[in-house]
């Protein structure tokens, strides 16, 4: 059950999925929380209309797969300059932190690198 559900996709894995609003709501303490189809995937987010409806520093500027906008950071795309930026979970390689053997993930919690 949620949230300890999480996914196993093609041998990588991944968060947990929602399924229903109150896997969200913690219970009730989060009532403005729904679950969304995001990229195909299920998560939870506070939908909204207005960047109002959001807590600072999130706009109301995430869309989910139904056109349904919802709360988010809006940051710029990341993108590294040099080996530093990617904190030992790979390597950079045209601004995106890349791996292709474990020798690449240095960090102790992502000493795998998942092809």
């Amino acid at each position: 059950m949620y949230p300890t559900n999480y996914t196993c996709t093609n041998g990588v894995c991944g968060p947990p999925q929602c399924s229903v609003k109150a896997d969200c709501t913690f219970g009730g303490q989060l009532p403005q929380y729904d679950c969304l189809i995001v990229q195909a995937f299920h998560t939870c987010a506070v939908p909204c209309m207005l960047d109002a409806d959001c807590k600072a520093p999130s706009k109301c500027v995430g869309m989910a797969d139904n056109l349904q906008k919802y709360c988010k950071v809006d940051m710029p795309p990341f993108m590294c300059m040099g080996p530093a930026d990617c904190m030992g979970i790979g390597q950079c390689v045209n601004g995106d932190c890349v791996c292709f053997g474990p020798a690449d993930c240095t960090d102790p919690n992502a000493n795998v690198c998942a092809k």
